[in-house]
Formats: C-alpha cells, structure tokens, sequence
C-alpha cells in the first residue's frame, strides 16, 4: 500500500509541477487578427552551413559542449515593441520574430514575471505548433523563462493581460 500512495504522490507532485499549462491554446488565433498589423522583427542572418562545419571541427576536441543553437539576442518589451489589441476580457500583446531558413526558434526571457490569469503563448506562422502557456505559475526567483521550441523560420509570441492586470506583466 506504501508503494503505490508514494507513487501516487510523485505523480501528484510532477503534475502541479510541471513546466506549461492548458487554458485552450492562443486565444488571438481564432480572432481573425490580420498579421501585417503585427510588428514583425526579422533577426540577422547567418550562415547554417557554415556553423556546422564548425560545429563539425569543434567536435573533435570535445573540449566545448555541442552547440544547441544561434543566438540572436534582442531588447524588446512590452511598452515600446509588440502590438496591443483589446479584446473581450482583456488585452493582447503580439510581436513576431523571423529567422530566415531557422530550423525551430525558442526564446529565452531576461524578464518574466505574469500575473495571476495572464498567459503567453509561442507558436510559428501557421498556428499549427504552439508551446504554452506559460502563466504566473512559471514566475521565478530570477524572473526569467526559457521556452521549448516552435518549428519554423517565425515564431509568433502573444501574452493576454486580463482587465483585472492590466500593466502588471513583465
């Protein structure tokens, strides 16, 4: 009987621990937003051949870890890039990055911190890939999040606000 309340419990914990949470997927996508009115940022190029081949040279000296991806970093915030729309209950922000021929793109925030009821979502151009949400659950002690990945060369990223916080997200 032990064995299987410890496992229950584990289970338990690993649930409410867990990294995203369903509240129906990007509530933008069923508004019919045409995305030319969303800012767009398209991020340096780079030469992908070119890194692995590098890649390819590093990995004979197993002195540096594998690379995971390009880093590309960024300053934007909610105030002065992105795009806001009212909608029922709330408010969204949307803004997308473009990385030509990118194979996946995630991004990692320096500053996250949401309130209670607001959630961000990630998903590529199409809609049909998403990651989130990610809601005040996943705020930290360094207030930063990494995201998984969303395939393709453009990632779109959208945070509703409710009314009752407007202004509170980070």
């Amino acid at each position: 009987m032990k064995f299987h309340f410890s496992f229950f419990l584990l289970f338990c914990q690993l649930y409410f621990y867990c990294q995203v949470s369903n509240v129906g997927g990007p509530i933008s996508v069923n508004l019919n937003k045409n995305s030319k009115e969303i800012q767009e940022i398209l991020l340096p190029s780079f030469n992908l051949q070119q890194r692995l081949l590098e890649d390819e040279d590093l990995s004979f000296e197993k002195s540096t870890p594998f690379r995971f991806g390009y880093v590309h970093e960024v300053l934007f915030d909610l105030d002065n890039n992105g795009t806001w729309f009212n909608v029922k209950n709330g408010r969204i922000w949307k803004i997308i990055f473009k990385s030509e021929n990118a194979l996946s793109i995630n991004i990692t925030f320096s500053k996250f911190n949401l309130p209670f009821g607001a959630h961000l979502h990630l998903y590529n151009q199409d809609a049909k890939h998403f990651v989130g949400a990610y809601t005040s659950f996943n705020n930290n002690t360094n207030n930063s999040l990494g995201t998984d990945l969303v395939k393709g060369e453009r990632v779109v990223v959208e945070l509703f606000e409710p009314m009752e916080a407007f202004g509170e997200s980070i």
